[in-house]
């Protein structure tokens, strides 16, 4: 007589505990592992149980997905002794990372998409010498913004989209010696507010070329008077031109409107018509 054993076909406990071996870490980063380690299939149900090994493909995925849950802070930044470095990130930052390093001396935040910089956003790095947010997309620095970075003595702001430097955006930096604002938007009218350099006592160069419009002179309305006098400024039409703030041209803004300037016209035009024609009624009468 043969006896055939039945054999069950229903998971043991601790298998039904674990539908698939743990996903290896390798090729990623700690953080990105642990955080694909809390999305295997098991837990997902959309994958529902595993059939097979996972594979490092799906772990990919799942770091690509964490990736893009985690804070500015987690993103791959790199910190090589005081020097923080987030720039040209892929995905692109919106805003300044948090958790960087309170002994941080120079960051580099270039290359990316950060639209503004808020009040305190810069607190916890009160060592900061050198910040470079060139090539960004900021449009407004709120008051306040950098007034944390006492020791702070370069700051360049090349090729964002600021319109206007607002009273006490930059003010108080009374170590400042570079500070550059290159290829922004800053026209002759609002484009730098009075106030906006109070305490700028060390500013030994002030870059303003590449702006709008294009002119071979600076407002009269900018305070370029609250820079030291022997400050070097560049400024430019079709090329840079560098002076001394002291010997700067200055020029009057340029009309707000065509229309205005055609209305100026016609009521020149037609205040001179009047007079003639009264001047000429006047000889008339006076004749006869």
């Amino acid at each position: 007589m043969t006896v055939v054993e039945s054999v069950s076909t229903r998971p043991s406990p601790r298998s039904r505990t674990r539908l698939c071996p743990p996903p290896s870490p390798r090729a990623l980063s700690s953080k990105m592992a642990m955080c694909a380690l809390s999305l295997t299939p098991r837990q997902s149900p959309v994958l529902g149980p595993c059939a097979s090994v996972v594979t490092v493909q799906m772990l990919a995925v799942f770091a690509l997905v964490c990736g893009m849950l985690l804070s500015p802070a987690a993103a791959a930044c790199s910190n090589t002794g005081t020097t923080f470095n987030c720039f040209s990130q892929n995905p692109r930052l919106t805003a300044v990372p948090t958790g960087i390093p309170t002994t941080t001396t120079i960051l580099n935040l270039y290359t990316n998409r950060i639209a503004a910089l808020d009040s305190g956003v810069f607190s916890t790095i009160i060592n900061l010498a050198e910040l470079y947010l060139q090539d960004n997309r900021i449009t407004s620095i709120i008051t306040g913004a950098l007034s944390s970075l006492t020791f702070l003595t370069i700051l360049n702001l090349d090729s964002n989209f600021l319109t206007n430097l607002a009273t006490g955006s930059v003010s108080g930096q009374i170590r400042l010696t570079t500070l550059t604002l290159s290829n922004n938007r800053l026209d002759n009218q609002l484009g730098i507010s009075t106030g906006a350099f109070t305490g700028l006592s060390s500013v030994t160069l002030l870059s303003l070329h590449g702006n709008n419009p294009r002119l071979t002179c600076i407002a009269a309305e900018w305070p370029l008077n609250e820079l030291p006098s022997n400050a070097t400024v560049t400024y430019s039409n079709s090329a840079t031109i560098t002076a001394l703030i002291s010997t700067v041209p200055r020029c009057t803004p340029l009309p707000t409107t065509v229309a205005t300037s055609t209305s100026t016209s016609t009521s020149t035009s037609t205040s001179t018509s009047t007079s003639t024609s009264t001047s000429t009624s006047s000889t008339s009468t006076s004749t006869s």
